[in-house]
């Protein structure tokens, strides 16, 4: 993972953002956080200068201090959308925004994810 991570930095010149890996990368940011702690731990494991644009005011919501719950049920409606419905455990954790933990906390477990009234489809 780390050498993916060196590679795809050299490819964009920088060390890449969230985004940047999402949309370009082998493995996901969760992957990274979830080996690594953080995307900076993994920034850092891998010797790349960790990336500043977290810290932006636009990215603070990605930021596990500042994703709300309201953020993780919009995110969990955008994963419904490109899936067809409700995500799986396995589904959140590759496709989901934020790190599983995040989801968790917020939300609770799979289950009562799958119960909140804003993902219920109406009758």
């Amino acid at each position: 993972m780390l050498n993916h991570l060196k590679e795809l930095s050299l490819k964009l010149g920088h060390t890449p953002s969230e985004s940047e890996i999402y949309e370009k990368g082998k493995y996901t940011h969760n992957m990274y956080t979830t080996c690594f702690g953080s995307m900076r731990n993994a920034q850092e494991a891998a010797g790349l200068k960790p990336n500043t644009k977290y810290n932006t005011a636009e990215n603070a919501c990605r930021r596990s201090n500042y994703v709300t719950r309201e953020h993780c049920v919009e995110a969990i409606k955008r994963i419904c959308m490109e899936l067809g419905g409700l995500p799986t455990l396995a589904q959140l954790k590759k496709h989901g925004k934020y790190a599983y933990c995040i989801y968790y906390t917020r939300l609770g477990g799979i289950k009562k994810i799958k119960e909140l009234p804003e993902l219920m489809k109406p009758a």
